[in-house]
């Protein structure tokens, strides 16, 4: 089966960063062929952009998208660019197939984390699988946070949503904060300490996230020893990682059904999402 998700996301990677020129053929200077030869006779050298070309379509096959791609957008590019491009092909190629793997991800059924199925609301069967990725630090995640409340009260039957951990790089609160969110799920309590949680987005202490822990009624001396051995700490980076194969920069981030959508804050937004994505199943 032909995937064109796997032939664009290797070309926006490969570009990555690459201005982008007209193609020109790519020859070295022409040297003799042996005794009586001439300049003019001698064959060119392969382009950089030829070898660009006939490499995706030997890793993909010449009948792949992503060999067609090669056939429609390398002929545009020109010869350093090719180059640059090839410099970075593994690189970039891997990161094409981590992509789809991670969206693959999004819309599993299973939806686990390494210590069991992820946060959710709706039901497994639902024909809308939403993956929410958040920060409870983010004011911007704050601010999106009734998404959870909306989709309870009205589309339960239609949605599935599923809560993914993505903490800001560098912010020791917000992996704590990721990892005790966990521990509340893990007694069964995760949406009512996300409630309480976004609505103190800038304090996430340890103290604060005890407090927190009361406030939503949770076994407190299990959370803390949730926290003292950093139990869920590994849950917390493979959600993350997961993102960033995604290609998840910027929070919140939702995918509907795998497909990156921009955040429907309100909630007319969110039903044009919702009736989008129903539309697309049929």
């Amino acid at each position: 089966m032909r995937n064109p998700a796997i032939a664009k996301v290797l070309f926006g990677l490969l570009s990555l960063g690459l201005s982008a020129t007209a193609c020109k053929p790519s020859r070295v200077a022409s040297q003799p062929t042996g005794s009586g030869g001439s300049p003019d006779s001698a064959a060119p050298a392969v382009s950089h952009c030829t070898v660009l070309h006939d490499q995706l379509c030997a890793q993909f096959g010449t009948a792949s998208d992503e060999c067609r791609m090669a056939d429609e957008q390398i002929r545009r590019l020109s010869p350093d660019r090719c180059l640059a491009m090839l410099s970075r092909y593994d690189e970039m190629a891997q990161a094409a197939v981590g992509f789809v793997e991670g969206r693959k991800a999004l819309i599993s059924p299973e939806q686990n984390t390494l210590h069991g199925p992820a946060p959710s609301i709706g039901t497994r069967g639902a024909p809308i699988t939403m993956v929410l990725f958040a920060d409870f630090d983010s004011p911007e995640c704050s601010r999106g946070s009734a998404l959870a409340t909306t989709i309870r009260n009205l589309y339960s039957d239609k949605v599935r949503l599923v809560f993914r951990q993505f903490p800001l790089s560098g912010n020791k609160d917000s992996h704590v904060a990721a990892e005790a969110s966990l521990a509340a799920h893990a007694q069964g309590k995760f949406w009512r300490y996300y409630d309480v949680m976004f609505g103190n987005e800038h304090m996430h202490s340890r103290a604060a996230l005890e407090r927190y822990a009361k406030e939503a009624g949770l076994d407190l001396p299990a959370l803390k020893k949730a926290l003292d051995t950093h139990a869920f700490a590994a849950d917390v980076d493979a959600d993350r990682e997961l993102g960033k194969k995604v290609n998840v920069s910027a929070l919140p981030a939702l995918f509907v059904n795998g497909k990156h959508v921009p955040f429907p804050y309100g909630a007319v937004e969110l039903s044009e999402v919702i009736e989008k994505a129903l539309a697309a199943k049929h």
